[in-house]
């Protein structure tokens, strides 16, 4: 396990020996080459609230957590009693309801916002009554009856069981109609279950305080992120009632299914307000609780929602180890995760997931060709770099009695990326996607990813699988790799200014993505990209991975864009102040005839935001790469001085 603290989770080493254990019995003896995914080192974290979040979800669940058709959705109605000559037979009334219900239009008892989008995988719940769902559309379905008769058809929305104060009907608003469209899925009962589970609910408006905090925050006079008060406070309040009322020994302990999302909303809080650390360490008690608990949760009706969710969430919450750490050992349980993933993921879902690893095993390759020596196998260039990228991040480097950590070696690294793309043309594509957009892309007549025709698609959230699909195309092609590490054929300047670009045909894939960057509302993706992926990523690999396929006008524009709307970030690692100057930087370096294969500020993974999400100034980036003589190198480079972005 790679080293990242010097404090030790005994609780997280425990169950390092439980899931290596499970690997093992199921036949896995070779889980540690045989899959490229990552051990966190999540176990060696120190996080002051370690203790509450392996109570939370540790291995003594409780046995009575059976399934959410059981919860009491509906509590049965107390009927007042009524006068004499307004009483009518069972038969009357039955037979006045179906006249009039002949006459109304059907009503949707799904609630509406929460339905999984048409073009994602429908919900597999088969067990749940959706119509003892609580809906709004209840009160309209009554509204129509009255007008025709006298009485109702459908008795209106129950009061929720927790009594919703008006200090919190901003936040529980926000959730519903603002975050809970960033969800990787979308189950159809979750606003019923946070109206009924004080922990969930708490959570959930922790999570909205926290997002608004930072959606109304502002820069400080040195740069600093001022998250607003108002909002933060109330985040950190909310966060602390929910783990107050998950400790309390008076309630019933909340269903399984209510623990585990608790954590997803918590997960996410952390992604708006915490450290990277505090990330990592809230994933890794969610994986071992997936794991180990992994029968439990099977046996659940809405078992393929929740996998999907943790798979997603775990998937987004490690991507950004690369700028912390890079060389990050491979997952004792990979091959479990991996059946997992196999089993529960759509085409979509999984096509992200190749993306994230894909991208990962770049940056190892590329490590290993700056910083190997010659007679070094790849376990030793990894572990060499990894005490000095640990040292330009501030860090101490304290080995004592550690064994280094074992990486796969060149090889098997290779022969991943070639399992990836096999897996990547084993998936269905996009359902926007058609071959002939890659022609399109070439046939344009512009030499400029900014001046390309828009592609608009039906919503935001089938574009960005395009350009995911389109990322993963890019990483999963080992050509285009051979062509980075070739300076015979790779003379391109990074981010150029469009005049100075020229078309080449292997910017294909890179061109689509310009091309849909382009026609994206820039207001959706501070929104609706807070826990994906967002455009900028997928502009700024591309352009580091493929020289000259990207200028720095669309990337100005795109940030433009997106500011106009008031936006900050682009999810929880691109903030849009510190992200100019940081490209700004990487063009001075290429102007100078550098090709830089990774770049990454110097924050560690205890950084707060208020550091995250500065403006960069008087920062230094670590970057990484080769000279225009062929040498490579690494360094430290201060981050360029831009004017002041406005908004």
């Amino acid at each position: 396990m790679a080293a990242t603290g010097s404090t030790t989770n005994n609780n997280s080493g425990a169950w390092e020996h439980v899931l290596y254990n499970q690997s093992l019995e199921l036949g896995n003896s070779d889980a540690n080459t045989d899959y490229f995914d990552f051990d966190m080192g999540i176990g060696q974290l120190g996080c002051p609230d370690s203790d509450f979040i392996d109570d939370l979800v540790g291995i003594q669940f409780n046995m009575d957590d059976i399934s959410m058709a059981q919860l009491p959705w509906e509590p049965p109605i107390s009927q007042p009693e009524q006068p004499l000559r307004e009483q009518q037979t069972e038969e009357s009334r039955e037979k006045r309801a179906v006249t009039a219900t002949a006459t109304l239009p059907q009503v949707q008892q799904i609630t509406p916002g929460l339905a999984i989008d048409q073009h994602s995988t429908p919900s597999p719940l088969p067990m749940i009554n959706q119509c003892q769902l609580p809906s709004p559309d209840d009160s309209q379905t009554c509204h129509s009856a009255a007008s025709i008769g006298s009485y109702h058809l459908s008795r209106p929305t129950q009061p929720s069981t927790i009594k919703i104060v008006p200090g919190d009907r901003l936040y529980l608003a926000h959730f519903r109609i603002t975050i809970v469209k960033a969800f990787p899925v979308q189950p159809t009962y979750l606003w019923s279950l946070v109206l009924k589970c004080k922990p969930l609910y708490c959570a959930a408006l922790a999570l909205a305080a926290a997002n608004l905090a930072n959606l109304y925050g502002r820069h400080s006079n040195d740069g600093t992120w001022i998250p607003m008060p108002t909002h933060f406070n109330k985040a950190t309040a909310f966060l602390e009632q929910s783990k107050a009322s998950l400790e309390s020994g008076s309630a019933a302990s909340p269903p399984l299914q209510a623990r585990l999302i608790t954590m997803f909303l918590m997960e996410y809080y952390e992604l708006e307000c915490g450290s990277i650390s505090s990330v990592w360490q809230t994933l890794s008690v969610l994986d071992n609780a997936f794991l180990a608990q992994q029968d439990i949760i099977l046996s659940l009706p809405e078992s393929d929602i929740l996998f999907q969710w943790w798979l997603h969430l775990r998937s987004f919450a490690t991507w950004p180890r690369v700028p912390y750490h890079v060389c990050v050992a491979e997952h004792p349980t990979g091959s479990l995760i991996r059946s997992l993933e196999t089993r529960f993921l759509t085409a979509s879902q999984m096509i992200n997931i190749v993306g994230t690893k894909a991208e990962h095993i770049w940056w190892r390759i590329l490590i290993v060709k700056c910083f190997g020596n010659s007679g070094e196998t790849t376990p030793q260039v990894l572990n060499t770099f990894k005490d000095w990228f640990a040292i330009l991040k501030g860090n101490l480097v304290e080995h004592g009695d550690q064994t280094p950590v074992m990486f796969m070696d060149d090889t098997e690294t290779h022969d991943e990326l070639k399992e990836l793309r096999i897996t990547l043309l084993s998936c269905v594509p996009p359902e926007d996607f058609h071959s002939e957009l890659l022609a399109e892309c070439q046939g344009q007549d512009t030499d400029s990813s900014y001046d390309l025709e828009p592609l608009v698609l039906s919503s935001h959230g089938r574009a960005m699988e395009m350009a995911e699909y389109a990322f993963a195309q890019i990483l999963c092609d080992s050509g285009l790799l051979r062509r980075l590490l070739d300076p015979t054929t790779n003379n391109k300047r990074q981010f150029p200014k469009q005049e100075s670009m020229v078309a080449e045909k292997h910017h294909s894939w890179a061109r689509l993505i310009a091309r849909i960057a382009l026609g994206l509302d820039l207001s959706r993706c501070a929104k609706e990209n807070n826990f994906r992926r967002g455009i900028l990523h997928f502009l700024f690999c591309a352009g580091l991975m493929i020289p000259g396929s990207v200028s720095y006008d669309l990337i100005e524009h795109i940030v433009k864009g997106l500011m106009d709307t008031h936006a900050k970030s682009e999810g929880p690692f691109y903030p849009l102040h510190g992200f100019m100057p940081f490209i700004q930087t990487i063009r001075q370096e290429s102007r100078k005839g550098r090709t830089i294969f990774l770049a990454c500020m110097t924050h560690d993974e205890w950084a707060s935001k208020d550091s995250l999400f500065s403006t960069a100034a008087g920062a230094h980036m670590i970057a990484f790469g080769r000279e225009d003589n062929g040498q490579y190198f690494g360094d430290l480079v201060p981050i360029a001085e831009v004017p002041t972005l406005q908004l």
